[in-house]
Order: C-alpha cells, then structure tokens, then sequence
C-alpha cells in the first residue's frame, strides 16, 4: 500500500503544488472508501475521491481583541481562524501586541495551501494624560480666602475650584477614560489673618 499512498500522495501535491504535509495526510485519510481493512483508516485510498475533494477556498479569520474598552494598556489582537492554518507573517504567531493605536495584517495559510488574511485594527489606547489648568488666582498678601479653579482637557476633574481659608496645598486630579492620570498641586503661602 505504501507505493500507492506515496503516489497519490505526488498526484495530489502536483494537482495543487501548496499542500503541507498535513494537508495531504488529512486529504488521503479522510478520502478512503470504507473497508474492512487492518488499516489505519480501515479503508482504501481513493485517488478520484481525494482530488475531487482538494480543498480550494481561503481558510478565513476574525480577530478578538483582549479588550474593546479605552486603555491606557497594550492590546493583543487575536487571530480566529474558521480552520486550522499557518500563520506565514508575525514570526508564525497568532496574536500581535499592539503598544499604539493601528492595524496590522495577518497572512496565513490553510493545510492545503489555500491563502488568507486578516486584519486587525485597534483605535481604544490613549496613553496620553489629561492636562490641567489652573486658573489665575491672588499671589499677593491677602486677609481673604482665596478660592483657585481649575479645568482639565478631557475626562474628569476631583473638583472644578477648591477654596483656601488658611495657607496649604490641594491637589486638582484629572482622569481620563483609559484611567490616565494627571495632578496638579497648587500650594498658598499668601494668606495672613
């Protein structure tokens, strides 16, 4: 049997020259006519069944993301394939980690040699924090109290004004929706009652 497996095993990789290894053995293997035979397969390889059933359509992919959700983390994109592949970019693997916002391309193959592709794009990190600002306020020797506001660009603010009735410090914390954050501490050493 040996001399006939290697020759469909020829006539299939010459059919179609992108066969793997796998793709040839699960070819033959799942193409046998059934037999009661002390086989493996228990059957009879069949070389009009096998090229009938050569597998000619991409292998196709979604990707998953390890979070969907604003971040000021990395994301790994995850490859999901519809059938088992090869990954032939990305040093093979199936997961890119992106540090930034963008996409990347996975190329693959499937065990018959069939080419597919997949894109990831992700558009949810922010590492950048929130920028505060204080609004002017009295530096000069006061008896008063001295209230001092403060805005941030984005996300949201621990407090829009805080109110100094004795010399200190306060601390304006900004926070962005990927969890960034900024603070901004304003210190009074001007007021004397």
């Amino acid at each position: 049997a040996s001399p006939q497996v290697a020759g469909l095993a020829a006539l299939l990789k010459s059919y179609k020259p992108t066969f793997t290894y796998l793709g040839l053995r699960n070819t033959i293997l799942n193409n046998v006519d059934a037999k009661s035979l002390p086989v493996v397969t228990g059957g009879r390889i069949n070389a009009f069944t096998s090229l009938s059933n050569v597998d000619g359509a991409a292998p196709t992919a979604t990707v998953s993301y390890s979070t969907a959700a604003a971040t000021n983390q990395n994301v790994t994109a995850t490859l999901v394939p519809s059938e088992t592949i090869v990954v032939t970019n990305n040093s093979a693997s199936a997961s890119y980690v992106f540090t930034a916002n963008g996409s990347f391309q996975f190329t693959f193959t499937d065990l018959t040699g069939n080419a597919g592709t997949a894109t990831a794009t992700v558009s949810n990190i922010d590492k950048t924090a929130p920028v505060v600002t204080i609004s002017p306020y009295t530096t000069t020797p006061t008896n008063q109290d001295i209230t001092v506001a403060a805005t941030t660009n984005e996300g949201t603010l621990n407090a829009a004004s805080y109110t100094f009735t004795a010399n200190g410090t306060y601390d304006f914390v900004a926070t962005d929706a990927a969890g960034n954050a900024t603070t901004s501490t304003v210190t009074i050493t001007n007021i004397d009652k």
